[in-house]
């Protein structure tokens, strides 16, 4: 909860922001990083706190990764549908293969 104006505590906040740049912070040092960030209450930080300078792969680095292994196996797109349709018995599938 607060109290007051919020316009004065705005004026506040702004008044005690400090930008990372300003002091030559290296986004690539994580225990800086963990060190500045506990500051919070006593100094304002605005900026990039922490990048990992060797991130994973993204989720669609994997999922192009996935199609592109997975598309040599892959039906045909005009045969996509036969995977979903209702078999009668005696026809195809896993039946012929038991036989």
């Amino acid at each position: 909860m607060t109290f007051g104006d919020p316009e004065w505590q705005l004026r506040q906040h702004k008044a005690a922001l400090e930008t990372l740049d300003s002091l030559d912070h290296d986004p690539g040092d994580r225990l800086k990083a963990m060190a500045l960030a506990q500051e919070y209450g006593t100094k304002l930080y605005t900026g990039v706190f922490y990048r990992d300078p060797e991130p994973p792969p993204t989720y669609e680095a994997g999922v192009r990764e996935r199609h592109a292994a997975l598309r040599p196996q892959a039906p045909p797109r005009d045969r996509i549908l036969e995977a979903f349709r209702p078999r009668r018995d005696g026809e195809g599938g896993d039946e012929e293969a038991r036989s």
